[in-house]
């Protein structure tokens, strides 16, 4: 179970993912295909629904050429680190 801040990072990181996938003009089909996942994995990502493991994020960011350092830009606050 999530803690609202862990919520809002996860929620954070699905925008920027949605909004330069949407920049860029794919589909959420067309990124799915790329990672080997279905396009519901990918709107449950964007969503902020699941967790992605860290390969899981530095493939989309890099499919999709997000700049790793939107990551030290998420205000995380201390009770991210606690449920």
């Amino acid at each position: 179970m999530r803690n609202k801040s862990q919520q809002k990072v996860l929620s954070e990181i699905g925008n920027v993912i949605a909004n330069q996938r949407i920049t860029k003009g794919m589909s959420r089909n067309k990124l799915a295909l790329e990672l080997n996942t279905d396009e519901k994995q990918i709107r449950r990502i964007e969503k902020g629904e699941v967790n992605p493991t860290i390969l899981t994020l530095l493939k989309i960011f890099t499919i999709l050429e997000i700049d790793l350092s939107i990551l030290s830009d998420l205000k995380i606050e201390k009770s991210f680190f606690y449920e």
